[in-house]
């Protein structure tokens, strides 16, 4: 849930921010993956911790930035696969089919 109301300016900072989320998140999904292809194993190491612990804090740092709450964001980038599942939310009966970030800050705002 948001924490603060916004203007359209820092609403469009918002989309801009959770964009380079996605765009990170795919990222190292992209190299986890090929690099276990690589070598044919799930791979756990110094490398990939501290890319996940690097990503967490950033989620951690959006959440600051943005006042939306560390687990919405969880859920946008884990649950929803950044939008890409188009999983559908509900407020006062209204759906919102979050489909990338701009339809998760919209609905954010609606939280507000």
């Amino acid at each position: 849930m948001n924490k603060h109301k916004n203007t359209d300016a820092e609403t469009e900072k918002w989309i801009e921010e959770i964009g380079r989320l996605k765009t990170l998140y795919h990222r190292n999904t992209n190299f986890y993956r090929a690099l276990s292809s690589v070598l044919g194993v799930s791979v756990e190491s110094p490398i990939t911790e501290m890319m996940e612990t690097n990503f967490e804090n950033y989620v951690r740092l959006v959440s600051l930035t943005t006042g939306i709450t560390k687990d919405a964001l969880e859920w946008f980038i884990y649950e929803n696969d950044c939008g890409d599942k188009g999983m559908v939310c509900v407020i006062n009966e209204k759906e919102y089919k979050i489909t990338g970030p701009k339809s998760f800050v919209e609905f954010e705002k609606e939280l507000a």
